[in-house]
């Protein structure tokens, strides 16, 4: 019984990091599969740096449509004077300002492969509503059943993608569910690698007393030829 607990130490690492491990590739698996957002923004100033026009691009670049599709345009410190939607190859169910710097467009799919261009023009604020990002000249999102996608600009006029050095929660969760995999595998390789060491320690003293044995026999044996003392009859 006590050989067979030590033994369970290895056996037990060995499954909790297979069982890590198969939950890292499933989600990796998962997450290849699912539909991605991809947005981007170019911004061109207007007449004496008042007005600005926007294009916004939102493609899926991922593996399947995104469902109930909806995408955001928010410009805290500014106006939406006018806007034009000059491409899309998906239905687009709904189209409404909720507030004078906000628009919103809803669809109920956006397959793979498709996309949509949005035109916009705002106009300045002279009067910033308290509590309003000012230093955001634009924030776009896009909402899906599947995720959620968002970028935010603060003063660049150019191209602005999405910011790479945020590591989402689910990668954050991949990364440590594969470092502790890695732990679980080094604990039963190391405890097995522990365990012939000390095989080999304990081996030359087993291989010793055998000999020892061996040469007390035969000592006993030069003494008494006859063996009689040995084998009594």
């Amino acid at each position: 019984m006590d050989d067979l607990r030590p033994s369970l130490l290895p056996i037990a690492s060995s499954v909790i990091g297979s069982g890590l491990l198969l939950f890292v590739v499933n989600n990796i698996a998962m997450s290849v599969s699912l539909p991605h957002i991809y947005l981007q923004v170019n911004s061109f100033s207007g007449q004496n740096n008042q007005q600005t026009k926007f294009r916004i691009i939102a493609i899926n670049d991922g593996r399947s449509a995104a469902t109930q599709v909806r995408l955001t345009l928010l410009y805290p410190s500014a106006t939406i004077i006018n806007f034009t939607i000059p491409f899309h190859n998906e239905n687009i169910t709904s189209l409404k300002y909720e507030k004078p710097s906000s628009l919103v467009i809803q669809l109920q799919r956006l397959s793979m492969g498709a996309s949509i261009i949005m035109n916009t023009t705002i106009m300045k604020k002279n009067v910033v509503t308290p509590g309003s990002p000012t230093n955001n000249r634009y924030v776009v999102s896009a909402t899906s059943d599947q995720g959620t996608n968002t970028i935010a600009d603060s003063s660049s006029p150019t191209l602005r993608i999405e910011d790479a050095g945020i590591i989402p929660f689910n990668l954050r969760l991949l990364i440590l569910a594969t470092v502790l995999a890695i732990i679980c595998f080094l604990i039963a390789l190391l405890y097995r690698r522990i365990k012939d060491y000390k095989f080999q320690i304990n081996r030359p003293k087993f291989v010793f007393d055998i000999l020892q044995q061996m040469i007390t026999v035969r000592d006993t044996l030069k003494k008494n030829i006859l063996a009689t003392d040995i084998f009594p009859f």
